[in-house]
């Protein structure tokens, strides 16, 4: 409350009624009774708008809650005093001692404060009890003789005989009523009613354990399931006044909740309390004694079913200090409890309901377990359950069955294996499996438990045929030359007619084998016995494509650069790492090849092509240079054989000019 009524709220009570009651005629009247009270806060008369909630115990306190809550909101209150209309409906008021208790709050605040102490009722509420008699009276009803003359002319007597009855008749009936003739549409006795020879229902329908809902013919049957449930515990400890709050699946009777106590499994009493809403602030739906069983998981027997409806958020409370197993991180999304709001204890609840068991439609449909019929069989499982069919041998013994599991559709062999036969929601198929991920699945648990197609008598293998010739096969030869002339013992054999197609997605396919058995890759008409795109073997060498018509972009190299670079280039003898160290190669890394060169489309390999181009431009720069080499050779040649001539006279003009002095 936003002021909080203190232990000075008082109440001054008196009852009076507006309802007319006629006793005497015993006519049905209203359960509704107008209570008047006074209500004081602070020790003053209250003034304002108030919350009030009224309840009926069958003591002055304590006791059992026997009708309401009923709540009033918003009663004006005026000078301390204010008048409600309450209904606690039939069968409240039997005679025996009755209380009334009230609480009150604030207009706006949820929280009621209990006034004390309970208010009995006097005797002016019982004149409901006569006013709602209806059907026989006993005679401690009476007081005082009822003479004949006193009833009215329509009312029979034990001493009246040849009486005509019309209309609806309530009582009872003895003898044979051999002379009884009785209307088209009457009423049959509660039970023990046989027939014999043939019976006809006609323009009507016939419901068993209910009203019929859909057909002409119904049968309907109340069982008891689980409805919620948390079952997964991590930690335990006492837990005083423990509440869980949940929500129902099915609309129904709430008849039992099963909680564990992991450790000492022992069983108790004590008060169960069923709130509406999350939590222990709701209206009380229901407060009753209840005795838990012994053992791990104890089941508490509600000892009065209370009606709760599908998706609506309610709360059980134990009263007292309780063991109760609990989960922190728990996978129950509808509810918690008061530990945290991530927390649930261990709990089950059961939960009544009525179910169809055979419905026949108008249309001649047939229902199991369901009345709304949309095919000419439907079957649905029971509440809790997932099962369809069973199959039993002449023993009665269930071999086979089929349920739902994982949404798909289950055929098991009953104590043997589930998932014999499994179809999921995406339209996959498992043998043997419960989740495929292909169209076709098979779980082998071993090599020799997969998938086996037999063909051509008992021999091992899958064939696809066109007009009964064999076109195509797939298969584990038995024998030599069995489906190929090349063919060992458990050999396997693919073999196409036609060319043989190896490919992913729609488009040209990767690997092509021709009838002549050569392979493309990449090329679907290979001309040698290997072609992978333009590149070729024939058998004794790879032969790169070289077609000036593949090329483009033609670009001049320098020779003598080239040549400088194989100079240049890193070479080392080396083996591959999954090679022994006494296999040895020679050459450069692609690293440093494409770092020299650039050729190439990475630096982790050297195409032949490439190296082959690097070669042969080595070889031109080499060329080039030893044609420059000669060149200079030859002018110093020449210049030589100059200067040997220009000496040579030298010498002869010297000879001529010393031979000439001497003379």
């Amino acid at each position: 409350m936003k002021n909080k009524l203190n232990n000075q709220v008082v109440a001054a009570f008196g009852l009076l009624f507006t309802c007319i009651l006629q006793p005497t005629t015993l006519m049905a009247q209203s359960t509704a009774f107008t209570y008047q009270g006074r209500l004081d806060a602070g020790g003053a008369p209250a003034n304002g708008s108030y919350n009030f909630r009224f309840e009926v115990y069958d003591a002055a306190s304590g006791g059992s809650l026997l009708a309401g809550p009923l709540t009033n909101a918003a009663v004006a209150v005026s000078n301390g005093l204010f008048t409600v209309a309450l209904d606690f409906g039939a069968g409240v008021f039997d005679g025996a001692d009755r209380w009334l208790e009230i609480a009150v709050s604030t207009n706006g605040d949820d929280a009621f404060t209990a006034l004390s102490p309970r208010q009995a009722f006097t005797a002016t509420p019982y004149a409901i009890l006569a006013s709602g008699i209806s059907g026989s009276i006993t005679p401690s009803q009476i007081s005082g003789a009822l003479m004949p003359d006193q009833l009215p002319s329509a009312v029979v007597t034990n001493d009246s005989g040849s009486v005509s009855l019309s209309g609806n008749f309530n009582g009872t009936f003895t003898g044979n009523g051999s002379s009884l003739t009785l209307s088209s549409n009457v009423a049959l006795r509660a039970g023990g009613n046989t027939f014999s020879g043939d019976q006809t229902l006609l323009g009507g329908r016939l419901g068993v354990g209910r009203t019929p809902q859909a057909g002409p013919f119904e049968v309907w049957t109340v069982v008891e399931t689980v409805d919620q449930q948390q079952t997964s515990v991590s930690s335990a400890g006492l837990r005083t006044d423990p509440w869980q709050s949940f929500a129902p699946a099915l609309s129904g009777a709430l008849t039992a909740i099963e909680v564990r106590d992991g450790v000492s499994a022992s069983a108790w009493t004590s008060t169960l309390i069923i709130y509406s809403g999350e939590g222990t602030n709701g209206t009380v739906l229901s407060s009753q004694t209840v005795s838990r069983s012994p053992g791990i998981i104890g089941r508490v027997t509600l000892s009065q079913p209370v009606p709760l409806n599908a998706g609506t958020l309610y709360t059980f409370q134990v009263l007292g200090t309780v063991r109760m197993d609990y989960e922190f991180n728990s996978t129950y999304s509808r509810g918690r409890n008061e530990i945290s709001p991530t927390a649930d204890y261990y709990f089950r609840t059961f939960m009544t309901n009525a179910v169809a068991g055979l419905t026949v439609s108008g249309a001649g449909y047939v229902g199991i377990g369901t009345a709304n019929l949309d095919r000419p069989l439907t079957l649905q499982p029971l509440p809790g359950s997932s099962e369809w069919i069973s199959f039993k041998d002449n023993n009665g013994v269930t071999r086979w069955h089929c349920n739902q599991s994982l949404d798909g559709w289950n055929l098991a062999q009953s104590g043997v294996a589930d998932y014999r036969l499994f179809l999921a929601t995406n339209g996959n198929t498992g043998v043997g499996l419960a989740d495929p991920v292909r169209r076709l699945e098979v779980a082998a648990r071993t090599v020799a438990d997969g998938i086996q197609v037999r063909g051509n008598g008992n021999a091992a293998g899958f064939y696809l045929s066109q007009n009964g010739t064999e076109n195509g096969v797939l298969g584990l030869a038995a024998a030599a030359a069995q489906y190929s002339t090349a063919a060992a013992a458990n050999d396997v054999v693919l073999r196409s007619q036609q060319r043989l197609f190896v490919q992913s997605g729609g488009g040209a396919p990767a690997i092509t084998i021709t009838t002549s058995n050569r392979v493309g890759i990449g090329n679907t008409a290979p001309g040698d016995p290997l072609v992978v795109v333009n590149a070729r073997c024939d058998g004794s060498s790879w032969i790169n494509a070289s077609d000036r018509a593949l090329k483009e972009n033609f670009a001049p190299v320098n020779a003598r650069e080239v040549l400088e670079k194989v100079v240049a280039l890193p070479l080392n003898t080396w083996n591959y790492r999954n090679q022994a160290p006494v296999v040895r190669h020679l050459g450069p890394t692609a690293q440093d090849f494409k770092a020299a060169f650039g050729l190439g489309e990475s630096d982790t390999g050297i195409a032949t092509v490439d190296a082959d181009g690097v070669a042969m431009a080595a070889i031109q720069g080499l060329n080039q240079k030893l044609e420059e080499t000669r060149s200079e050779l030859k002018r110093k040649d020449a210049e030589n054989a100059e200067l040997k001539a220009r000496l040579e006279r030298l010498e002869r003009l010297l000879e001529t000019r010393l031979a000439g002095g001497a003379r």
